[in-house]
């Protein structure tokens, strides 16, 4: 069996951290409190620059999001993320806002592109989040993501349809496929799958991928949900002859 290490491409700040930003706005983006309107123009400004200094003046140095991440981890993911990935294309959208008490809360869905490298490969990154993040004045205090899909392309492999839930409850049953589209008739398909929690080293350090033979169909894995609510990653690798592709997808376990 043939241990594989890939480092997840996570796009961290579903708000912020933008190359080429593009934002679309709900009905009500009139009523939208002015801070909240210049603190997305100096994120984009500060992403475009790849300014880190600037766009971590919107962060609070309390900043934490529900995976664990805090304000420091946040620059130094930021920093990789840029060196692997100088090209991406941010557009947001900007589902509802609304107040809570002294906060105004943004919910947002993200759609991340671009072309980069990783380990001296060229690779596409394709990621959808969808968040929630917490303003205090022009600084954004927390985030919580809400639901996550990112593939990682490289070369020409095979078109993958991936099939699994976002929401389960605990000591659910579950499936996570990775159905081949285009079945190969002589190749040879290898690949994996892996589940973990969520949490903040989990942006920086590589997943283990035991690869394996597959059938020609692709992967086809039975999940049992934890005994414990939480946010989960279920990840899986196809390799074959042409190229190699990577989903993570994030699922959320509630308590029966």
């Amino acid at each position: 069996m043939l241990r594989l290490k890939i480092k997840k491409s996570f796009w961290l700040i579903s708000l912020a951290s933008c190359l080429s930003l593009s934002i679309s706005y709900p009905s009500q983006a009139e009523e939208i409190p002015r801070e909240i309107n210049q603190a997305i123009t100096g994120i984009e400004t500060a992403a475009n620059q790849q300014n880190l200094t600037e766009l971590l003046q919107f962060y609070s140095p309390e900043f934490s999001n529900n995976d664990g991440l805090r304000n420091e981890t946040l620059a130094t993911a930021l920093e990789k993320l840029w060196s692997n990935y100088p090209n991406l294309k941010y557009e947001i959208i900007l589902e509802s806002w609304s107040r809570e008490g002294e906060e105004i809360v943004v919910e947002t869905t993200t759609n991340i592109s671009g072309m980069g490298t990783n380990q001296g490969q060229t690779q596409e990154l394709k990621s959808t989040i969808r968040s929630r993040q917490y303003f205090q004045g022009k600084q954004v205090v927390r985030q919580e993501i809400i639901s996550e899909a990112t593939d990682v392309i490289s070369n020409a492999p095979p078109e993958v349809n991936v099939i699994v839930k976002s929401q389960v409850q605990t000591h659910e049953r579950f499936n996570f496929d990775l159905i081949v589209q285009d079945p190969l008739e002589n190749g040879i398909l290898l690949g994996a799958a892996i589940e973990e929690a969520t949490r903040s080293n989990g942006y920086l350090q590589p997943s283990n991928f035991e690869l394996a033979p597959l059938p020609s169909g692709g992967i086809f894995k039975l999940v049992t949900a934890p005994a414990l609510p939480g946010a989960y990653w279920l990840s899986g690798i196809i390799i074959d002859g042409n190229g190699k592709h990577i989903v993570t997808r994030r699922v959320t376990v509630e308590a029966r």
